[in-house]
C-alpha cells in the first residue's frame, strides 16, 4: 500500500515555481529513506521524467538528488541514477553542476566509470586533471586496455538488442524468461560515451591528442588493415571506434581530415573481408556525422548524412534533394523544406531514421548513394 501511495502522490506534486524547492524536498526525503526498493527506483525513474520535460530547476535540484542515489545500497537503484545522470549529461548546463558536487562514481561500476569519463570534457575538469596526472594515467589505460574493453562492451550491447538474450555476468547469457518480459524489457542500444571522444570535445583536448601523437597507433592500424587473426580484428574494431569518437567533435573531425582517415574507414566499411570490422566502421561513420564538416566529407564520397534532433519530424538530406528534382518542382520543393531540415510540409521525404546529434541510437545513419 504504501509503495501504492507513493507512486500516486510524487506526479500530483508540483516541480516548477515557488512550490519547487518544496516537491523536491518531499521527493528526496521519499528516495532516501524509503526501505522499498522499487519505491526508490520509481523515485529514481520519475526523476528521468522532470529531466525530460526540461525544468529550469532540475539542474539545481534533481542532479544533486541523482548523485545522492548513486551511493544508494541497492545496486538497482545505483545503476538506474547513473542511467539517468549519463542522459542529464547530454545538457552542458547538466554536466557542469554534475562536476560542481565532485561525485565520486569511478570505481562503482563500469557505467558509472563511463560517467566519470563525461567530466574530461570541460575544460576546467581538463586543466585539472592533467596538472595532478589523472589525464595521464586515464590516456594510458584506455591506450593499453579500455580501448578494447569498450569494443566488447558495444558488442555486447548489440547483440543484447538484437537477441532474447540478456547478459548476466561475464561470459553469461541468458534467455529472457517470458514472452512479456522480452516484449516489455526491449533494450535500447546507445553509443556509451568513450575516452577519447571527450577529451576531443575542446580544443585543448584536441591540441593534447595531436601534441601527444594519442592517434598514432591507431592510423597506424587503419592505414594498414593488418587482420591475420582475432588480435589484429580487435585492434582494428579498437582503433575504428576512437576515431569515429575523436571525428564527432567540430576539432576532432579536423584531425581526421589531415591523416585521411574518412577515406580509409569509409573503404573498410565497404570492402573489408571482416563483416563486424565493416560494421563497426560503419557506426565510425555515423558518429562522424555528428558535425557539418564531417558530413560534408562523407558527402563528397558519396555518402549522404542527415543530422537532426529529436524535434525533426521530417529529417531531409538536403544536397541529396538534387537527385529528385525531376520529380518535384521547386516551387513546391521549396513549401515542404524550413531551415534546419525540418519539414513544414506534410510529405516525407526521406523516411530514414538517422543519427541524433546528442545521444545516439544504434540505427542507420548514413546511406550510400547509388
Amino acid at each position: 500500500p504504501n509503495k501504492t501511495l507513493v507512486k500516486l502522490l510524487l506526479p500530483t506534486l508540483v516541480f516548477y515555481g515557488s512550490t519547487a524547492s518544496q516537491s523536491f524536498s518531499l521527493l528526496q526525503v521519499v528516495a532516501l529513506s524509503n526501505e522499498c526498493q522499487d519505491t526508490r527506483v520509481f523515485c529514481v525513474k520519475f526523476l528521468r521524467t522532470l529531466l525530460r520535460c526540461q525544468k529550469n530547476n532540475f539542474s539545481s535540484q534533481g542532479i544533486r538528488l541523482l548523485v545522492l542515489l548513486v551511493y544508494d545500497h541497492s545496486s538497482v537503484v545505483r545503476e538506474e541514477a547513473i542511467k539517468v545522470l549519463d542522459e542529464a549529461c547530454e545538457i552542458k548546463k547538466h554536466l557542469v553542476t554534475f562536476s560542481s558536487l565532485n561525485p565520486q562514481i569511478s570505481h562503482l561500476s563500469l557505467s558509472g566509470y563511463l560517467l566519470f569519463t563525461r567530466l574530461f570534457s570541460l575544460t576546467d575538469n581538463y586543466s585539472l586533471f592533467k596538472s595532478t596526472g589523472v589525464l595521464s594515467n586515464e590516456v594510458k589505460k584506455w591506450i593499453q586496455v579500455k580501448n578494447f574493453e569498450y569494443v566488447e562492451l558495444v558488442e555486447r550491447s548489440i547483440a543484447e538488442g538484437f537477441t532474447n538474450y540478456v547478459y548476466t555476468e561475464p561470459g553469461q547469457f541468458k534467455r529472457r524468461s517470458t514472452v512479456s518480459e522480452m516484449d516489455l524489457t526491449k533494450k535500447q542500444v546507445f553509443v556509451p560515451v568513450h575516452f577519447f571522444g571527450q577529451l576531443a570535445a575542446h580544443i585543448e583536448g584536441c591540441n593534447y591528442i595531436k601534441t601527444e601523437s594519442l592517434m598514432d597507433s591507431m592510423i597506424d592500424t587503419v592505414k594498414q588493415q593488418r587482420l591475420d587473426d582475432s588480435a589484429d580484428i580487435l585492434q582494428m574494431k579498437a582503433a575504428v571506434w576512437a576515431l569515429g569518437h575523436i571525428g564527432s567533435q567540430k576539432c576532432g573531425i579536423e584531425l581526421l581530415i589531415e591523416e585521411n582517415l574518412i577515406d580509409d574507414i569509409v573503404d573498410m566499411c565497404s570492402n573489408s573481408p571482416v563483416l563486424t570490422i565493416r560494421g563497426s566502421c560503419y557506426y565510425s561513420i555515423c558518429l562522424m556525422a555528428k558535425t557539418p564538416v564531417g558530413t560534408e566529407a562523407l558527402n563528397k564520397l558519396g555518402w549522404v548524412s542527415v543530422r537532426h534532433g529529436n524535434e525533426s519530424k521530417w529529417p531531409l538530406a538536403h544536397d541529396s534533394l538534387r537527385d529528385i528534382s525531376n520529380i518535384l518542382d521547386q516551387d513546391s520543393l521549396r513549401d515542404d523544406i524550413s531551415y534546419g531540415g525540418k519539414s513544414t510540409g506534410s510529405r516525407s521525404l526521406l523516411n530514414t531514421s538517422l543519427t541524433l546529434p546528442e545521444k545516439y541510437e544504434f540505427t542507420f545513419s548514413s546511406t550510400p548513394s547509388q
